[in-house]
């Protein structure tokens, strides 16, 4: 335990568990097992990057994705690693900007969209002790 300083997920973990990538099974849960086990490689003080869809409410795509919203990103992403930062941003074409555009989380959480065109990325920092 405690191996790493930095681990990154860019646009990944919403698909853990789905089969988006015919892996031939679904477990739904597969998305906070995999943040327990980055929980776990990182040492004390160790940060985690991760990139999400976000939106208006917590949904899952069956074979595709998962969209998440305040209260998911709480309870299946930061449950053991907490968030230190939070930046929210246009991943897509949609009305909110141009792609890249960082938002705020009010227009980030009133996005419905789907496909998702709203990303957030965590920072998430492992607990010294």
């Amino acid at each position: 335990h405690g191996q790493v300083d930095c681990f990154v997920s860019i646009s990944a973990i919403e698909h853990f568990g789905l089969n988006a990538y015919g892996e031939g099974f679904i477990q739904e849960d597969l998305d906070i097992a995999s943040m327990d086990g980055i929980h776990d490689v990182l040492k004390p003080g160790g940060v985690a990057w991760i990139t999400v869809p976000y939106g208006t409410e917590f949904k899952t795509v069956p074979n595709l994705w998962r969209i998440y919203d305040r209260a998911s990103v709480r309870d299946r992403l930061a449950r053991r690693l907490p968030i230190e930062q939070a930046t929210y941003f246009v991943s897509g074409p949609c009305h909110l900007g141009p792609d890249g555009a960082v938002i705020t989380e009010e227009m980030a959480r009133a996005f419905s969209g789907d496909p998702p065109h709203v990303a957030v990325l965590l920072k998430l920092k492992k607990p010294l002790s």
